[in-house]
Order: structure tokens, then C-alpha cells, then sequence
């Protein structure tokens, strides 16, 4: 959604939506990073390692890759809010599919609900401060650089 996102925008020679979909794609690499660094000071176990008894459906990851904060709800929280920040009518779509997303890690075994709560949030955050803080100077910088291309491309 978010290439087409920025595919659309570009088309539309809309800035704000173009600078809105690579700062949705910045806001999540800081998300992921942030995620990657809590799991080195938290090093919790998954469930699939740690409950006895408890069989994952999905293959556990390597020892040492550690379940909380989940990785995959911080990545599909940041981008779902992002587009819904962005693109407010696109939430009916994003959340309850950042929202499948996480549930799924925790019923194929391999998240403890806390670990997909806390990626949610903590994606949802990043994606949601780094878009409102950086939008207004990524917007006029995508302008004043776009100007130059599109004022030599036959609009569409």
C-alpha cells in the first residue's frame, strides 16, 4: 500500500504525498531499529522455547532472537498508522490488517500477547511523531526538488 501510496502521488504530482509515503518508510525503519534494540535489553524467551508442552505452528526462530518487543507488529503497526495518518480513509484497511498481522505471532506460537501489544504501540508511535514532526520540511523539501521534474514532464 505504501508504494502504491507513493506511486499514486507521484502520478497525481502530488509532494505531500509522495514526501508522506517516504516518511511513512523512514518512520518505520526507526521503529524496526528501536524494536531491535529493546530485544538486546530485554532477552525474553519466546513461548515456543519457553512453555513446555506448547507446540508452535510456525517454526520457532534461532536461539537468541529474542521475542519482545515483536518485530512484525512494530513493522505492520508503524505502517498501518503512518497510511491512516496520511491517508486517513485507508484505516479501514491497514489497522485491521496490522491488527491480523499481530495476532497471527501470537497464535502460531511464537509472540506472547505483551511482546505483539508493545510492537504495536511502539510502531504505531514512531510512525505516527515521525511523520507529524518531519511532514511540513519534508514536504516543502520534496517540493522545491520535485519542481524542476515535473515542470519538464507532460502531466498524465
Amino acid at each position: 500500500m505504501l508504494v502504491w501510496l507513493c506511486w499514486t502521488a507521484v502520478r497525481r504530482r502530488d509532494a505531500a504525498g509522495a514526501a508522506g509515503a517516504v516518511v511513512i518508510g523512514v518512520g518505520t525503519v526507526a521503529a524496526y531499529a528501536i524494536s531491535e534494540a529493546l530485544k538486546l535489553v530485554v532477552d525474553e524467551e519466546r513461548p515456543c522455547r519457553a512453555l513446555r508442552g506448547v507446540a508452535a505452528i510456525a517454526e520457532c526462530p534461532v536461539a537468541g532472537d529474542w521475542s519482545f518487543p515483536s518485530n512484525h507488529a512494530t513493522l505492520a503497526a508503524a505502517l498501518a498508522v503512518g497510511l491512516t495518518v496520511l491517508r486517513p480513509r485507508l484505516a479501514f484497511v491497514t489497522l485491521p490488517l496490522a491488527g491480523a498481522a499481530a495476532l497471527l505471532r501470537v497464535l502460531v506460537g511464537v509472540h506472547y500477547p505483551h511482546d505483539v501489544f508493545a510492537g504495536a504501540i511502539l510502531g504505531g508511535t514512531v510512525a505516527a511523531a515521525v511523520l507529524l514532526a518531519v511532514m511540513p520540511l519534508a514536504v516543502l523539501a520534496t517540493s522545491v526538488l520535485v519542481r524542476r521534474w515535473w515542470g519538464t514532464m507532460p502531466a498524465s
